[in-house]
C-alpha cells in the first residue's frame, strides 16, 4: 500500500513537470508588455513562441539598436538595448539666417529644422525646412541674401552723401542742398528697411521760405502765408500775453531748415523777481512769479533802499510785465560828484557808502551852509543838501546914492544893482556882488567941472569946446587903442575915455565858459583878477594877472583855461538801418546831442537821439522798423480814412473810392515795406453825349450799356459836351 502511494505521487509530479515546461510565449504578450515600443518593427514575428526560444526584434525605418527576446516558462525577458532614432548630427549654419527645432527634441530620425533669414534678407532656396531621414539631412542648408533697395533719382541741386544706387538693408543716405540760399524740403537722412523700401521719399532744395505759423494765445497780422527768407513776422499777442521774445521773429536757415528765429511764441503777463540781494526779504516768499495786478512787499537791509531810497516798498506786477518799482535792493551809497563841490578824497571808482563822512570844499561862487565842515553819505543822500549854496552880499547903501530898484536884502552872485546918486551929487553906477563883496566903482561928483586931465605918462592938449581934450603917452608908452591919440570929454564931472599907458591892460577877456565880469576899463601892471568858471567847468589856474599890457594865466591860451568836468563819449552806438546825421568825431563833449535818421522804406520807433552824459550815451530807445509809404492818387480817385503818410510795419490802412467807381474801397496792411493787397479803385470815362463831333480821330463806343473811349481821351468841339470823371486805375 505504501508503494503504491508513492507511485502515485511521482505520476503527478513528472505530469506536472512536463504541462510547465511546455508553455509558449505569445507576441501578444510582447506588444502588450512593458518591453514593446513603437520604435521596434514586429511585421515578421510568429502569433506565439515555446518556451526557451530566442528570437532578434529589428528596428523600424531611421532606427538602431541590438534587442533580444527570450521565451522562459511563457514570459518574455530581453537581453540588448532598444531601438533609438538614428542621429542625422548638426544641420548646418546659413549665414545671414538662424534655425530652430521646429519638430523633435533633438537632431534625430524624424526631427525637422526651420531657416528664418535675417532682417533685411530674403531666402532665395525653394525650401527653408531640413527633414532627418534614415539616410541623414534631406537637403542642403538654405541661402539668404541681402534685400536691395530701389535707386534713389534727385535733382542737381541736391548733394547725396552714400550709395544711393546700391543700398543694403540698413544703408542710409544723407541729403544736402547745395546751394547756401535753398534748404531741404523733407528729410535729411533716409535708410534702407528691412522689407527692401526706403522709409521716406528723398528731399528736394527749395528756395528758402517760412510759412505763417499758428501762434497760440496771438495770431499773424496780415494776410502773407509765405515769407521769403530775412523776412520779419508781424504778430500780435492776445490780451494777458505777451511775446516771449523781444526780438523779431525772423524767415532764416537753421541748419537745413528755414525756421523762425526767434520762435513767435506768446507768453502769459508775468513779473519775475530777482534773486534777493543784501539781505532783502520778498512777502510773498512763496513764489517769484506774479501776474499783473499782483503785489510783493520788499524790504531790505539795514545799509540798502529800495525805490526812492525806502527800506520797504510795495511793487505792483503791470499788465507790459514790468514792476511798477524795480524790485531790487540796491546799497546806500552818495555820488563822489557834485556840480558844486570837491571832495578831499574823490578818485576813480571810489564807493562812499551810509553815514561815511567825507570832507569837501565849494567851487568858487559857493559856499558851505553856516557850522558844517563834512558831508555825511545818509539815505536820503548827502547831509546837508544841498551841499554847497551859493554865495551872497547883503545890500549895500551908498551914503550919496539910493539903488533904482530891485531892493532887497540879499543879491546872489554876478547880480548887478544900478544906483543914482543924489543929495548935491551927479552921476549913476554899478556895482556886482562877487566873492561875497561887492565889485565896481562908484561915480558920485559934487561938481560939473572937471578940471584939467591927468595923463599919467603922457600928455594932453586942449581944451576944445570947453570939455574936449587930446591925449598921447610919452615916449617909450603906448595907447591901447589903435592910433597914436585919445579923446577925453568932460562929462558929470569926471574924465572919461582916457586910455591908460602901455602897461595897463584893458577889461578882462572873454573866456570860454568863463563866469568873470571885467569891474574896470583898465587894470595897472600885476592886477590879477580870480578866476571863475559856469557850472560843470574848473578853472586851470586860479587868477589871471596883467602883465605889460597883455592878461597871462599861467600861460594857458583862452580856451584852455576852463575845462569841462564831464568826460568825453566815445563813437555813438549803431543802429540797424539807421545812419548818424551829426558829423563823425573820435570824442564827444558831455550834453552832445546825436541825431539819428532811418534808411529809405523804414520809420523811426521812439526816440531819434542820444545825449552825451558824462563819458556815457543816454539810454537809447531807438529803432528802424519798415514802413510803408501811402500811395500816390495823382488823379484823386480815392480817399483815405487816416492823415497820415507813413505806416509801421502791421499797420492798416483804409481807403474810399470816388464814385463812379467799379469797388467802393478796401484796405491792405503793411508787411515788410510793402502792401499785402493792391490798392487801386478802378473807374471809366463816360461820355454824356452821343453824337460827338471829334477834333481827332477818337471815338466813343457804348459797352454793356455804358459810354467808354475806346482810346485816350477825346477832344470836342465847343457845340458837344464832355463830362470826363477822374476816375483811372492806379496801376
Amino acid at each position: 500500500m505504501h508503494i503504491i502511494t508513492q507511485s502515485c505521487v511521482l505520476f503527478l509530479w513528472m505530469h506536472l513537470l512536463t504541462f510547465v515546461e511546455s508553455e509558449d510565449c505569445t507576441l501578444q504578450q510582447f506588444l502588450n508588455g512593458e518591453l514593446y515600443d513603437s520604435n521596434f518593427d514586429t511585421s515578421g514575428l510568429q502569433a506565439s513562441y515555446p518556451s526557451g526560444k530566442q528570437l532578434r526584434i529589428n528596428c523600424n525605418i531611421g532606427h538602431t539598436g541590438f534587442f533580444k527576446l527570450i521565451c522562459a516558462d511563457g514570459k518574455w525577458a530581453s537581453r540588448g538595448s532598444r531601438c533609438q532614432p538614428r542621429s542625422c548630427g548638426h544641420p548646418g549654419d546659413a549665414q545671414f539666417a538662424d534655425f530652430q527645432l521646429d519638430k523633435g527634441d533633438d537632431f534625430v530620425f524624424g526631427s525637422e529644422v526651420v531657416y528664418t533669414c535675417h532682417k533685411g534678407y530674403q531666402m532665395i532656396s525653394r525650401n527653408n525646412v531640413l527633414r532627418c531621414m534614415a539616410e541623414g539631412w534631406d537637403g542642403v542648408v538654405p541661402v539668404c541674401e541681402a534685400l536691395q533697395c530701389p535707386v534713389i533719382r534727385v535733382p542737381n541741386n541736391v548733394q547725396v552723401t552714400g550709395d544711393p544706387e546700391q543700398a543694403n538693408y540698413g544703408n542710409v543716405v544723407r541729403f544736402n542742398c547745395k546751394n547756401g540760399n535753398e534748404v531741404l524740403n523733407g528729410t535729411a537722412e533716409i535708410y534702407c528697411d528691412e522689407n527692401g523700401e526706403w522709409n521716406s521719399q528723398p528731399p528736394t532744395c527749395d528756395e528758402i521760405k517760412c510759412f505763417a505759423p499758428e501762434i497760440r494765445h496771438g495770431k499773424v497780422l496780415g494776410n502773407v502765408i509765405e515769407y521769403k527768407e530775412n523776412d520779419i513776422l508781424n504778430f500780435e499777442c492776445d490780451t494777458g500775453y505777451q511775446k516771449s521774445d523781444v526780438r523779431a521773429s525772423t524767415c532764416l536757415k537753421q541748419g537745413r531748415r528755414a525756421e523762425w528765429s526767434p520762435m513767435p511764441m506768446c507768453e502769459r503777463v508775468k513779473c519775475k523777481l530777482p534773486p534777493p540781494f543784501g539781505g532783502s526779504t520778498y512777502k510773498p516768499s512763496s513764489k517769484d512769479t506774479f501776474l499783473p495786478g499782483e503785489s510783493v512787499t520788499i524790504t531790505c537791509g539795514e545799509r540798502y533802499w529800495v525805490g526812492q531810497r525806502q527800506e520797504t516798498a510795495v511793487s505792483k506786477c503791470l499788465n507790459t510785465g514790468k514792476w511798477d518799482i524795480e524790485p531790487l535792493c540796491k546799497e546806500v551809497t552818495c555820488s563822489p560828484y557834485d556840480p558844486h563841490a570837491t571832495f578831499w578824497r574823490r578818485y576813480w571808482n571810489y564807493k562812499i557808502t551810509l553815514n561815511e563822512t567825507l570832507g569837501y570844499t565849494c567851487h568858487s561862487d559857493y559856499k558851505k551852509p553856516r557850522g558844517v565842515s563834512q558831508a555825511m553819505c545818509t539815505r536820503q543822500g548827502w547831509s546837508p543838501n544841498p551841499l554847497c549854496e551859493v554865495k551872497t552880499c547883503n545890500r549895500r547903501d551908498e551914503p550919496n546914492a539910493d539903488i533904482v530898484s530891485g531892493i532887497k536884502p540879499e543879491y546872489a552872485i554876478n547880480e548887478e544893482v544900478e544906483y543914482i546918486c543924489k543929495g548935491g551929487y551927479e552921476g549913476r553906477f554899478k556895482l556886482r556882488c562877487g566873492d561875497n563883496r561887492w565889485h565896481g566903482s562908484r561915480y558920485c561928483t559934487d561938481s560939473a567941472q572937471c578940471g584939467s586931465p591927468s595923463i599919467p605918462y603922457g600928455f594932453a592938449v586942449g581944451p576944445y569946446n570947453r570939455t574936449q581934450y587930446y591925449y598921447t603917452c610919452n615916449h617909450g608908452y603906448k595907447l591901447i587903442t589903435k592910433g597914436w591919440w585919445g579923446e577925453a570929454r568932460c562929462e558929470n564931472g569926471r574924465w572919461t575915455r582916457i586910455e591908460d599907458y602901455a602897461n595897463n591892460c584893458g577889461p578882462i577877456p572873454k573866456i570860454p565858459n568863463g563866469n568873470m565880469i571885467s569891474e574896470q576899463k583898465l587894470y595897472q601892471p600885476d592886477s590879477r583878477v580870480q578866476i571863475t568858471c559856469v557850472s560843470g567847468y574848473t578853472a586851470q589856474a586860479r587868477y589871471i594877472y596883467c602883465k605889460k599890457g597883455k592878461w597871462y594865466a599861467r600861460g594857458l591860451k583862452h580856451r584852455e583855461i576852463c575845462t569841462s568836468d564831464a568826460k568825453y563819449c566815445s563813437t555813438p552806438p549803431k543802429v540797424a538801418n539807421a545812419v548818424v546825421l551829426t558829423s563823425y568825431q573820435k570824442e564827444y563833449p558831455s550834453n552832445f546831442v546825436v541825431i539819428y535818421q532811418c534808411r529809405s522804406n523804414f520809420a523811426m520807433v521812439g526816440e531819434n537821439q542820444i545825449k552825451c552824459i558824462d563819458g556815457e550815451w543816454s539810454a537809447m530807445d531807438i529803432k528802424c522798423t519798415d514802413s510803408c509809404d501811402r500811395p500816390e492818387d495823382k488823379m484823386q480817385t480815392m480817399t483815405f480814412t487816416e492823415d497820415k503818410q507813413t505806416y509801421m510795419n502791421g499797420e492798416r490802412i483804409e481807403y474810399q473810392c470816388v464814385p463812379p467807381s467799379l469797388k467802393p474801397g478796401g484796405h491792405a496792411v503793411c508787411v515788410n515795406g510793402k502792401w499785402s493787397e493792391t490798392i487801386e479803385c478802378k473807374g471809366k470815362v463816360l461820355c454824356k453825349e452821343s453824337n460827338l463831333r471829334l477834333k481827332s480821330t477818337k471815338a466813343c463806343t457804348t459797352i454793356f450799356d455804358m459810354s467808354l473811349w475806346l482810346t485816350h481821351r477825346p477832344a470836342c468841339d465847343k457845340y458837344v459836351k464832355c463830362i470826363y470823371i477822374h476816375i483811372f486805375l492806379l496801376s
